[in-house]
Parts: structure tokens; C-alpha cells; sequence
């Protein structure tokens, strides 16, 4: 999952072979791929924890 700071290291080694432009539709890109993974652990069934496991 990629962080503000993990985008931005992204984006700053990126920049100066690509330009701006093109750096920050890459980081921003990868931002919402690694938020959008992020999303789908939250959401499935099997990866959820009852009460019960979390307390053991």
C-alpha cells in the first residue's frame, strides 16, 4: 500500500526522465491501485476477524 511519502518518492524520481505531468498520473495511478487493494482486503468476508478471534 503506498503512503503520501511513498507516492512522492514516486512521483520525485519519476519527474525529471518523464516531466511533470506524466510523474504525477503515474503516482496518482499507483496511489488509487494500492488504495483500491486496500479497500478490497477491508471487504472480504474471509479476512474478517469475529469478536471472539481478535480477543484470543
Amino acid at each position: 500500500m503506498l503512503r503520501t511519502m511513498d507516492t512522492l518518492k514516486v512521483y520525485t524520481a519519476l519527474r525529471e526522465p518523464l516531466g511533470d505531468r506524466a510523474a504525477q498520473v503515474i503516482a496518482d495511478t499507483l496511489a488509487g491501485v494500492a488504495a483500491d487493494q486496500r479497500d478490497q482486503l477491508v471487504t472480504k468476508p474471509e479476512l474478517q476477524l469475529t469478536k471472539a478471534e481478535l480477543l484470543q
